[in-house]
């Protein structure tokens, strides 16, 4: 993903004509945005292969409404993180078709 970052950033600083610690940053950016598209595609190719893709956005855009307002931690390596990830959105996708909650249950632990 650097190397790919990389050549966006020279394409892109031959418009902008940043140096420095503003090329860095912007290629940093770049490379964080290229490392989670890459695990987003990584993980909705999972739960397509599952059959459990609606599930799965679901439980992404519930996760992105919480992580907007809450903090995390995050994982010391980027393959830990997609483990992790994958683990939590189509495992916990894939037991959700199975956990039935009525409304009593609901009620009952409020």
């Amino acid at each position: 993903m650097e190397k790919i970052s990389e050549s966006i950033v020279l394409k892109l600083n031959r418009h902008l004509n940043k140096e420095g610690l503003e090329l860095q940053k912007m290629k940093l950016g770049i490379e964080i945005l290229l490392i989670n598209i890459s695990k987003l595609i990584v993980i909705m190719s999972v739960s397509v292969y599952f059959n459990l893709l609606k599930e799965t956005a679901f439980m992404i855009i519930i996760f992105v409404i919480m992580r907007r307002n809450a903090f995390g931690f995050h994982a010391k390596d980027s393959i830990v993180c997609t483990i992790i990830s994958l683990m939590m959105f189509v495992c916990g996708a894939y037991l959700g078709c199975f956990i039935e909650l009525n409304n009593y249950i609901v009620l009952y632990h409020l």
